[in-house]
């Protein structure tokens, strides 16, 4: 083909053949980044080129060598002339094509188009750093006037055959891969890698076109807001010397450095003071070097989660510097108030909020310094917050249509997206039926229901699939799947469950979701009493075979056959008095326990375990003691300096090691979403008001109020804001109009229609 030059001749089979791989590069261990780049040249009078790009990076996550994607993308790069063409990282973050018309960039004579992909950090997953591997792929069909349609593509072509369009094809001869051994080295060549993609993951499917689901999530794309935060004046630093910056709070996004001379520096990021003045090289946070040619600004292209920030002067003269941060978050207005008789509540339902708002970028983020992934477990979480206290539930919905559209052919959905999967977590796939029934219950969008109701059904028909021969749900050590349910940060990948067999709490979880399933399917016309049938089964096999025979007896962590553990946890008790398991003595006896802090059942380290201790504590009538439990928690942390919930927290635990995880120093996230999910639990149970129907046009009053002498507070829905305030000397309740609440209110139960009311 006259109009393409710079390739190698084509095989004569490539002219038979519609299908490109991509090409990898292949990092080598201990490597720091990696880079795989490409060029072609047109030359040609004006022509038509569609193209389509997609980048990827995968790691080997099974022993018998499988490769998965990797958790980030890499910085994929499209230069067309000179310039270089924006590519949505959103796409490529769940593994799909991006699909582009180059005709405005090219012109007649000689074009340039380069791709490149790259890491400039080694990606983590659980904040350990991956050996990577980086696809890269480029597929144009250029169009030439008075010629037939022809193929570009990076790669060597497949051995797949498939009847395809027959059209001639030419792959890139111009393929390099670079690599940095570290930070400050230099790049320099190594050898391409190709990887054939039968040997990848299937569930990999790159490259991808997104469907129905990818386009409902894209319909309504999050905004942002930016905002400068520049705490210091202008400082003149001396060669080796040092300043520590503290923003005041936890933020999301890119240092900004200044500086009125050429100069080097070391930035030290940190959600702690601590981790910002350790200069050692880190996995999570990374040390940026800033090298400044001359006067002028420096921006960092990787985002930070931090409040501090340790600046150094490397140079051998003095300069000087100006510290900022261009912060952003996204662009949500919170609708909720939550205020009573302990300003310490009060804090900790704003905290909590805005830790959730901090990890909203995208989709719903377990957290902003470590994975920044769509953990469904982490998502389900704070549903609530979403919808009882801040009021938008957009993100939510989004995040919700980007998980279903991971869903595998066998019905499971990955524990962790929006990328393409095949990890299962078993318990986060009943957390997703869970919300999604949860978001229709709020939102009322009876729509998005019936597009999310296929993906229920295949769920749910998986997890029945995993029913044995006893009734329960299992085993735990089936290998195709990991059973999370919590971790204990005492033990490094340890669980406060014991889990071993049929896991009691993995099957009430189940059952939560048959049930959830069902709701959904009714709310949207549609019949499903056998899941009902098999909720009921469920929980019927786990009171028959993992309650203890005492009268006052709790729920042992598993079973399998004839065995049964005395191992009893807080997380198993909490899920069982929420689906009302047992006999009202053996619930009173679970609440006990949930209620001491120390006894027979292990402690809870993470705010998702909290969460549910407190939800169950209310749920069972012991406000006094799940307020005890959020003072001593989520207040534990207010006074050890949080601005935001942080992933994990032992009251009792060591201040020098409170932040390690697995061995790293200040692995911990310090702003993670599940910990932020107390702020739904307080509008919830305290301030009482739950959803009744979907969209809230009933609703349910019942105020716990406690040990409080009064709460008050504004509760968000579909209808407009519920408006309450509970009392000593009585009560006001405000609905808006469309909504009407049954109240439980000092023993006695009301009916209330739209407007203001006064109840004695």
């Amino acid at each position: 083909m006259d109009a393409v030059r710079g390739w190698e001749p084509p095989e004569p089979e490539a002219r038979f053949a519609d299908h490109w791989d991509a090409c990898w590069a292949l990092s080598e261990p201990g490597c720091h980044a990696l880079l795989a780049r490409t060029r072609f040249t047109l030359e040609s009078p004006p022509h038509a080129a569609r193209a389509w790009l997609c980048a990827a990076g995968l790691w080997t996550a099974h022993p018998l060598g499988f490769l998965s994607a990797a958790a980030q993308p890499p910085l994929l790069l499209l230069t067309v002339n000179g310039v270089a063409l924006d590519v949505p990282q959103r796409l490529l973050v769940r593994g799909e094509t991006f699909e582009i018309d180059l005709a405005s960039e090219l012109h007649g004579g000689m074009n340039d188009l380069s791709v490149e992909a790259a890491y400039h950090d080694t990606p983590t997953i659980v904040g350990l750093a991956l050996p990577v591997q980086i696809g890269v792929f480029c597929q144009a069909d250029v169009e030439v006037p008075g010629q037939p349609l022809a193929r570009i593509a990076t790669g060597r072509r497949a051995s797949l055959q498939r009847v395809m369009p027959m059209r001639p094809a030419v792959a890139s001869s111009t393929w390099e891969v670079l690599l940095k051994r570290t930070a400050e080295a230099r790049w320099e060549p190594t050898p391409g890698h190709f990887v054939h993609p039968l040997a990848a993951s299937p569930q990999l499917r790159l490259p991808r076109r997104g469907g129905r689901l990818e386009r409902e999530a894209d319909r309504d794309l999050p905004h942002v807001r930016h905002r400068r935060h520049q705490p210091m004046a202008v400082r003149r630093l001396a060669p080796k010397e040092h300043l520590v910056v503290d923003f005041g709070e936890e933020l999301v996004g890119h240092l900004a450095l200044t500086a009125g001379d050429a100069g080097r520096f070391t930035l030290s990021p940190g959600e702690s003071e601590a981790e910002a003045r350790d200069l050692d090289d880190r996995t999570e946070n990374p040390l940026r070097i800033a090298a400044l040619p001359a006067a002028g600004t420096w921006r960092d292209p990787r985002r930070s989660a931090l409040r501090w920030a340790v600046l150094r002067n490397d140079g051998d003269a003095p300069a000087d510097v100006l510290l900022a941060l261009d912060a952003f978050e996204i662009d949500v207005t919170p609708a909720g108030r939550f205020a009573c008789s302990d300003p310490l509540l009060g804090e900790i339902y704003t905290t909590a909020r805005r830790t959730v708002l901090r990890c909203t970028h995208d989709y719903v983020e377990d957290g902003p310094k470590r994975d920044r992934l769509l953990w469904l477990g982490d998502l389900a979480a704070v549903a609530d917050v979403f919808g009882l206290a801040i009021g938008d539930l957009r993100p939510f919905r989004r995040s919700l249509l980007l998980a279903a559209a991971t869903q595998l052919r066998n019905g499971a959905l990955p524990g962790v997206g929006p990328h393409p999967s095949d990890l299962v977590v078993a318990d986060y796939v009943p957390q997703f039926v869970r919300a999604a029934a949860r978001y229709t219950e709020l939102s009322g969008d009876l729509d998005t229901a019936r597009l999310l109701l296929p993906v229920v059904r295949r769920a749910l028909a998986f997890l029945a699939e995993r029913i044995g021969a006893h009734g329960l749900v299992g085993p735990e050590e089936e290998t195709d799947w990991w059973v999370f349910l919590d971790w204990d940060r005492r033990e490094p990948f340890g669980c406060p469950v014991d889990k071993q067999g049929q896991v009691a709490a993995l099957s009430l979880l189940v059952a939560e979701a048959f049930r959830a399933g069902a709701a959904l399917a009714a709310w949207t016309g549609t019949g499903a009493a056998a899941w009902l049938e098999q909720a009921d089964l469920l929980r019927a096999h786990v009171a028959e075979r993992c309650l203890e025979d005492d009268p006052r007896g709790l729920v042992v962590d598993w079973v399998r056959g004839g065995e049964r553990t005395a191992a009893a946890s807080r997380y198993t008790q909490a899920l069982a008095v929420l689906v009302g398991l047992g006999s009202p003595l053996q619930r009173s006896a679970m609440l006990d326990a949930l209620a001491t802090a120390g006894g027979r059942l292990g402690p809870t380290t993470t705010g998702y375990g909290q969460t549910l201790n407190v939800e169950a504590l209310f749920r069972g009538g012991r406000a006094e003691a799940a307020l005890a439990l959020v003072r001593r928690y989520w207040g534990g942390m207010l006074a050890r300096g949080a601005t935001t919930f942080w992933e994990s927290f032992d009251p009792d635990e060591d201040r020098a090691t409170e932040l390690d995880l697995y061995g790293r120093r200040y692995g911990v996230s310090l702003c993670h979403g599940w910990s932020g999910a107390i702020a739904g639990t307080l509008a919830a149970h305290v301030l009482g008001v739950a959803p009744a129907a979907p969209g809230c046009a009933r609703l349910v009053l019942a105020p716990q109020l406690g040990d409080l002498a009064w709460a008050e507070g504004d509760v968000p829905t579909p209808h407009g804001p519920v408006r309450v305030r509970w009392s000593a000397d009585g009560a006001r309740v405000e609905l808006p109009a469309g909504a009407e609440a049954t109240v439980h209110w000092r023993g006695h139960e009301t009916t209330l229609g739209p407007g203001r009311h006064a109840l004695d």
